[in-house]
């Protein structure tokens, strides 16, 4: 039964991974490839938000009714590989339509795993063990979303390195590290450096989405390792009491000193 908490493990740390890889670069790619400021950038990903709140509701409460958990991880990994997926197929010139839809898409996905990953931790411990499960839960969902940002900079910037025109990168004597300051370049310069630079930018994100799609197969492959277990009905009654007990025999023994040295 260990397995269905590594399991959930693995693809609690892939999720936020994924999604904060979504929401840093896709907003890259609208300011790069389609001359977007950074707030028009932002609101052009409100389909991710829409989407993804009303998810996690939807899917807590379906778990809740049904006790079955393993449907909408494995529902959520396919609308959220189908979308990073899709992403891997935006080029400078494609409809801003589609990323939109991408990006609704990638809600719907990443709302299922966030909501229902909880689940297949919790089920084969004993409920004396949901708050240090819990913990290290929270710990490896806030670790991953750094690995998210690392992971798809590294990618960027070494794509970025190959693919923009010398003549562009004779402007920026940082190198490409300055990449996010060149942006707002982008939009002064003439054609056709203008495209060529756009078009850079567009296929060094793809390669994010391509990686993020193939970390998506991990997370795949790890849903299939969770068994389908009972969901606990009860509380842990004692939760606590120990910690109190020990507080109160401290208050007291104090008390009684203090009455001691008077």
């Amino acid at each position: 039964m260990i397995f269905s908490s590594v399991s959930s493990y693995v693809q609690n740390f892939i999720n936020p991974i994924i999604n904060i890889s979504i929401i840093y670069f896709l907003p890259t790619y609208f300011q790069a490839c389609k001359g977007a400021s950074p707030i028009h950038g932002g609101i052009d990903i409100l389909g991710l938000s829409l989407s993804l709140g009303p998810t996690l509701i939807v899917t807590g409460a379906s778990i809740t009714i049904t006790k079955k958990y393993r449907q909408p991880l494995w529902l959520g990994w396919c609308f959220l590989t189908a979308a990073v997926g899709s992403m891997a197929t935006l080029h400078a010139d494609t409809p801003l339509s589609h990323s939109v839809v991408f990006s609704l898409l990638s809600g719907l996905g990443t709302g299922m795993l966030y909501s229902a990953t909880y689940f297949p931790v919790l089920a084969p411990l004993p409920i004396s063990e949901n708050a240090h499960a819990l913990a290290f839960f929270s710990f490896c969902r806030s670790f991953a979303a750094v690995w998210g940002v690392t992971v798809g900079t590294a990618v960027l910037q070494t794509q970025l390195t190959k693919r923009l025109p010398a003549e562009f990168l004779e402007q920026f004597p940082g190198g490409v590290e300055l990449a996010y300051s060149a942006i707002p370049v982008i939009g002064t310069l003439s054609e056709p450096l203008q495209s060529q630079v756009q078009e850079a930018f567009a296929e060094s994100i793809i390669v994010i989405w391509q990686v993020m799609t193939g970390i998506c197969g991990i997370g795949i492959v790890a849903s299939f390792f969770m068994k389908a277990l009972p969901l606990h009905t009860q509380i842990d009654e004692k939760w606590g009491l120990e910690a109190n007990g020990r507080a109160s025999d401290e208050h007291t023994q104090a008390s009684d000193f203090l009455e001691t040295a008077n």
